[in-house]
């Protein structure tokens, strides 16, 4: 989306410079693979700051450089944020479910990318390409906040089902007892 301006202000051109921009995104994406997913609240707050926030300042860059650090940065807020959501959602559904479950939430993400790449094209056709980009981090962050604002209840939720299947455990209580 910018590599028109990111192009003006740098030596690289065409197919070098959309390889290194998507080499950056990716680096992001992959960097989460190593990270071990420990608290839902972190995993799922985190994450979608970070994508929005990084698209909200790619979208104010002119810079090769901070653009492609900024989109390693966006890019581990998506990838953590996926993997926390599957994670989730596949250890909260019945087994027998799990792939109905599982097969309607890749339909529901994977069928909306085309209308928001026709709404973003709509937009970025009027407005620009830049403008576009930063409307899409304030709509993440606003979903970010609402969702942090709706994470007790589901954290709540969530914890019932792993205490009930036994993924988590409750801490045994402190009785006193002297031990070895």
């Amino acid at each position: 989306v910018r590599r028109p301006l990111l192009q003006k202000s740098s030596t690289l051109r065409g197919p070098e410079l959309r390889f290194r921009l998507h080499a950056l995104a990716a680096l992001g994406r992959a960097n989460p693979a190593v990270l071990e997913i420990v608290s839902v609240d972190r995993t799922l707050r985190r994450p979608k700051t970070f994508f929005g926030t990084g698209l909200v300042a790619f979208s104010m860059t002119t810079s090769l450089w901070m653009a492609c650090a900024v989109l390693a940065i966006s890019g581990w807020g998506f990838m953590v944020h996926l993997a926390a959501t599957n994670t989730i959602l596949q250890t909260i559904v019945e087994e027998r479910l799990r792939g109905r479950v599982m097969s309607f939430y890749t339909m529901a993400f994977f069928g909306t990318v085309p209308i928001g790449s026709l709404l973003g094209g709509i937009v970025a056709d009027r407005f620009g390409a830049p403008i576009t980009v930063r409307l899409s981090g304030l709509v993440c962050l606003a979903g970010g906040a609402w969702f942090s604002h709706q994470l007790p209840a589901v954290r709540a939720g969530v914890r019932s089902i792993y205490l009930e299947r036994g993924i988590i455990t409750v801490p045994a209580v402190d009785t006193g007892a002297k031990t070895l």
